[in-house]
């Protein structure tokens, strides 16, 4: 369904609501469209579950049915409800949008007029900016058909972009769970060219097929038992992973919440000894590469090595590089990344 007749059949309910009844007419001239539209939508919104009523007669028109709903919830449980729903409708963070919407919408109108107002009047300008690394409003019908698969437990052929070798390889999956993260989606499952289970991320998935098999999740599932210690992502073998923060990144190391495993250390001189227990280094190379000098890993020594190296070759790089064109100097060893 398009945005934009997303936007006519919320303005029709709206309508409804709170004019109580009005003529196919009425909402064509309101539209700019002919009778024979509006009645469609009617049928939309009747498919979707939404009670309007047909009318007869001079004073007719088209109504919402009386409400059911209003005495199920408190004020304030409409409200939690529809903030929810808002904050998740905005950034399109959850399969099913076009149902979440219809879904707000119904529940906007099983209000009478003045619980709406006083909800309405009550509700708090509360936003979640969200990061979002790929535009998955286009891959809706993808996030909806894993949706799907996970709850049928039925089997997937996938073509899956592989970054690192930058190729398309095809996978069967027995798909387990799909969860949000950092801006991403990503789906967890069993990999039988792998042998494991493995994480994909759902905006490399190039093509999508439902096979005709099921399978049998393990029992002890869990996505937390999955990813165990890894700082995102990518797991490994378990590392204590100890570094040194100097002000003033001491003090916004500080104030967040990292890894459910880390330990922080003031030290009268102003710096932080960061610990955690961390599967795999790389991820966590990357965030002690984002504070450059501010940061100095004391354990473990492959650590330390890795972002030596990184940072030897940022420089040698910056230093072999003309600033004016970006293109490295001729005879430098980093003329090729």
């Amino acid at each position: 369904m398009g945005s934009k007749k997303r936007e006519r059949l919320a303005r029709i309910m709206e309508v409804l609501s709170q004019q109580g009844r009005i003529t196919a007419q009425e909402l064509a001239t309101s539209f700019g469209s002919s009778r024979r539209t509006v009645y469609r939508y009617m049928e939309t919104l009747k498919r979707q579950g939404v009670g309007v009523e047909a009318c007869p007669g001079s004073l007719g028109g088209f109504r919402l049915s009386p409400p059911e709903m209003s005495k199920l919830l408190t004020s304030e449980e409409y409200r939690a409800l529809l903030m929810a729903a808002c904050v998740v409708a905005e950034h399109n963070l959850l399969p099913y949008g076009d149902h979440l919407s219809t879904a707000t919408e119904k529940v906007k109108h099983s209000l009478s007029p003045e619980q709406w107002n006083e909800v309405r009047g009550t509700m708090p300008d509360v936003s979640v900016i969200a990061v979002q690394l790929a535009d998955y409003e286009r891959l809706t019908d993808v996030l909806e058909r894993l949706t799907l698969a996970i709850a049928d437990k039925v089997g997937i052929l996938i073509t899956y972009y592989a970054l690192h070798r930058d190729s398309e390889q095809n996978r069967q999956i027995d798909p387990y769970h799909l969860f949000y993260q950092g801006g991403a989606w990503y789906l967890v499952g069993y990999c039988h060219w792998r042998r494991e289970v493995r994480t994909f991320r759902v905006d490399r998935i190039r093509t999508l097929e439902r096979e005709d098999r099921t399978f049998v999740r393990p029992p002890n599932f869990s996505l937390n038992g999955y990813l165990g210690c890894a700082w995102g992502m990518m797991r490994g073998e378990r590392k204590r992973v100890t570094v040194k923060f100097f002000p003033p990144a001491s003090r916004l190391v500080a104030e967040t919440t990292w890894h459910p495993t880390q330990k922080i250390t003031f030290e009268p001189d102003g710096t932080l000894l960061f610990s955690a227990d961390v599967d795999g280094l790389e991820e966590i190379m990357r965030w002690v590469l984002t504070y450059a000098d501010c940061a100095l890993v004391i354990s473990p020594p492959e650590l330390r090595t890795a972002i030596t190296e990184r940072l030897l070759a940022a420089a040698a790089r910056y230093a072999n590089t003309d600033p004016s064109s970006g293109q490295a100097e001729q005879g430098s060893e980093y003329a090729q990344p």
